[in-house]
């Protein structure tokens, strides 16, 4: 078994690839997971599950903007996400991520729909980490009136942030989502977690989802080796001597900045940089700002 193949059987449901493979493919698990996050939620209706949504802006400039998970009725529209790494600007731009998501979502639906005919619109943002950092295995987030908190403002917007953490304080029906994203080997005692289980199981079978996340890990390796030879030939100009401690660090930091020239989440780099530098994690960490 090559390296490659064992990636590929570390995969789970956090993995983007099977992530949108599992809910696209069961109506009922995704509308499941979706009631669980938020009963609220209305979800009855919803008869196909969409990934790789595409929604363009602008006509000069044109932005696209693709999505993992959308499932919608006539009342709502349901838009999901995962989060296995920290995205480019964490933790200050973490908050306006959803907003973008919601924003690109009504710049489509304004476009056909008055004001009182506007779909609710939830973003649900599942991830491996706990961006809010208060220890919460969720978080509902909806506008209100600063001088009136308990009045009901519904402008038909919410966003959801599902994390790994605080699975001691989730409700019964939240812990199995919870305690997938906590990356957990130990198996759970739980018929949902299960099922989400087998499905990743099963599509994990699938010739064609094992061709694409294949080629995903050959490019992912391909960046990391890059980022790792631009590294150590930085290092190298920088001195002669890499056993001496300021030249390490320096080594280090020229490696850090040029996989951030790529755009790599942090979570990532901490890893790329590791497997160069094992005995200088927490050095890398204090680089990264990551605790």
């Amino acid at each position: 078994m090559t390296n490659l193949d064992k990636k590929y059987e570390e995969l789970d449901f956090t993995n983007d690839l099977i992530f949108k493979h599992v809910l696209s493919s069961d109506i009922e698990l995704c509308k499941d997971l979706i009631n669980r996050i938020d009963p609220d939620i209305d979800t009855e209706g919803i008869r196909f599950v969409e990934t790789e949504h595409e929604i363009i802006v602008g006509v000069k400039d044109e932005k696209r903007v693709r999505f993992d998970i959308m499932a919608r009725n006539d009342f709502s529209i349901n838009e999901l996400e995962m989060y296995a790494y920290k995205p480019k600007g964490y933790p200050e731009s973490f908050p306006k991520t959803a907003r973008y998501n919601a924003a690109m979502i009504d710049s489509q639906l304004t476009k056909n729909h008055l004001p009182a005919d506007l779909p609710d619109v939830t973003v649900i943002l599942l991830c491996t980490f706990d961006p809010l950092g208060k220890n919460e295995p969720v978080y509902h987030i909806r506008a209100k009136v600063d001088e009136y908190p308990d009045y009901e403002y519904n402008e038909g917007r919410r966003i959801c942030i599902l994390t790994n953490a605080g699975i001691e304080k989730a409700p019964e029906n939240l812990k199995p989502i919870t305690y997938l994203l906590s990356r957990s080997k130990e198996p759970m005692d739980d018929a949902f977690y299960q099922k989400i289980q087998a499905a990743v199981k099963e599509i994990k079978t699938d010739p064609d989802v094992r061709r694409a996340a294949m080629n995903q890990l050959e490019r992912d390796e391909a960046i990391k080796e890059e980022g790792r030879e631009e590294g150590r030939k930085e290092g190298m100009i920088e001195g002669k001597n890499e056993g001496r401690r300021e030249e390490r660090q320096e080594s280090i930091l020229k490696m850090i900045q040029v996989l951030k020239g790529m755009n790599l989440p942090d979570d990532q780099i901490l890893t790329t940089v590791t497997e160069s530098y094992p005995e200088n994690i927490e050095t890398i960490r204090n680089m990264l700002n990551i605790r």
